[in-house]
C-alpha cells in the first residue's frame, strides 16, 4: 500500500531536482552573459528595447496614457540601474559562478536527505501495528 507513496516521493524529488538544477543553470548562464557583455564593453539600448517590447505594447492597450507612461518610466529607471551595475557583475562572476554551483550542490543534498528520510519513514510505517478507532492493536 505504501509502495506508490514511496514512488511519489522519488517522483517529487526528481521534479524538484529538475527545477532546482534549471534555476541554477539559468542563473549561471545569465551571469556569464552579463559578464561577457561587460567584458566586451557591449551595451544594450534598454530604453528602446523596453518601449518596443510586446509586454509594454500590450500594456499600452490596457492602461491609460498617464499610467502607461509611469510604468514605462519605472522600467527604464530599473533597467538603467541594472545597466550601471553590469560592469560590477563582470568582476564578481569569477566567484559568483562557483558559489552558485556550491549552493546548488547543498540544495541537492538537502533534497536527497529529505526524500531519503521520507522513504525510510514510509518503510517504517508498514512495520507498525495498525490501530483501530478504539485505540487497541488489531
Amino acid at each position: 500500500m505504501l509502495a506508490p507513496m514511496k514512488t511519489l516521493v522519488w517522483i517529487l524529488f526528481a521534479l524538484l531536482s529538475l527545477l532546482w538544477t534549471g534555476g541554477a543553470w539559468i542563473l549561471a548562464r545569465l551571469g556569464a552573459w552579463a559578464a561577457g557583455l561587460a567584458a566586451t564593453g557591449g551595451t544594450v539600448d534598454w530604453v528602446g528595447k523596453v518601449a518596443e517590447s510586446p509586454p509594454m505594447l500590450l500594456l499600452a492597450k490596457w492602461l491609460s496614457a498617464a499610467t502607461y507612461q509611469h510604468v514605462q518610466d519605472a522600467m527604464i529607471v530599473l533597467l538603467q540601474g541594472l545597466g550601471e551595475g553590469l560592469p560590477l557583475l563582470g568582476s564578481a562572476m569569477t566567484w559568483l559562478a562557483p558559489v552558485t554551483w556550491i549552493i546548488w550542490g547543498l540544495g541537492m543534498l538537502i533534497l536527497l536527505l529529505l526524500a531519503g528520510g521520507a522513504h525510510l519513514m514510509l518503510g517504517r510505517m508498514t512495520s507498525l501495528p495498525m490501530q483501530t478507532s478504539a485505540g487497541s492493536p488489531r
